[in-house]
């Protein structure tokens, strides 16, 4: 669910991916086959390599999101670029045999939004530390990535970094279902004086 992109969710969105291990068999005659850390060894010297795992249980969890969404959304502003209201689209759907959740987010132009911000995100769930993990890039040349939790009840909060040449900055995005077909989803920075609302959008699909 997504950082760099500090309108939606997703941002954004952990790396789970699963690397099936291989191993090389090695020696002189009379020698045992090397053993890789992911292989186990027969007796007869043959190795079995281990099978990818299929989709977390988890990502479940991310199903709701799946879909065209149309939103609408307010900028309030930073140094630079004025406050102003905005539409844009989200398109969310299951990619690599469920593993990851792939969105594409784009503005629409408009005589205020004159160049419409882009961005591209996978959201995954990371078994080794039990959270979603997403990364974000976007038309502007920005990276983010955030982890989250998941659904508590029907809040969903992404915490993360993001990186805009060479500012960092944090930044945490939650979304909140308002019905089966609906989210209103706030976007933040961290500054120094705390927390600062960035954008908010409502999206419909």
């Amino acid at each position: 669910m997504s950082s760099t992109k500090l309108k939606i969710i997703i941002a954004a969105l952990g790396l789970a991916l699963i690397v099936p291990a291989t191993a090389l068999a090695a020696g002189k005659k009379g020698k045992k086959a090397a053993k890789g850390k992911a292989m186990k060894g027969k007796k007869d010297g043959k190795a079995k390599m281990m099978m990818p795992q299929g989709p977390p249980e988890q990502m479940k969890q991310t199903k709701f999101f799946v879909g065209r969404w149309r939103c609408k959304g307010k900028f309030h502003g930073m140094p630079g670029v004025p406050a102003h209201d905005y539409k844009s689209t989200m398109n969310v759907k299951v990619e690599l045999d469920g593993q990851w959740l792939a969105m594409r987010w784009a503005q629409k132009k408009s005589k205020v939004v004159k160049h419409p911000y882009k961005a591209m995100s996978l959201l995954g769930y990371d078994r080794a530390f039990n959270r979603f993990r997403s990364t974000s890039v976007d038309n502007m040349g920005g990276l983010s990535w955030a982890r989250s939790s998941g659904w508590d009840g029907d809040k969903w909060v992404d915490l993360g970094k993001g990186r805009m040449g060479k500012n960092m900055f944090d930044s945490r995005s939650t979304i909140t279902k308002k019905g089966k077909r609906e989210i209103s989803v706030l976007s933040e920075v961290k500054g120094a004086d705390g927390w600062k609302t960035v954008a908010e959008e409502s999206c419909k699909r």
